[in-house]
């Protein structure tokens, strides 16, 4: 059926929603590329937080191309 549709020319969506994160200054298993080290909390105290982010994607298979967004 996908193939079908992007043979016709109709957009093909995939969304991922990943899990919810707390926004603040907290630790993230992930490498940054700076010059100096950055000072984060090592807990996600809800209480420091400033709210939640759910962060998610939507890729068009047909364009080949992908958009990030984060709704908070």
């Amino acid at each position: 059926m996908k193939q079908e549709y992007l043979d016709a020319g109709k957009p093909v969506l995939s969304m991922d929603t990943k899990k919810k994160e707390e926004l603040g200054n907290f630790y993230r298993d992930v490498i940054t590329d700076a010059t100096e080290s950055t000072t984060v909390n090592d807990h996600d105290f809800p209480s420091y937080g400033k709210g939640k982010l759910i962060p998610h994607d939507l890729y068009d298979l047909g364009k080949n191309k992908a958009t990030i967004h984060q709704w908070h």
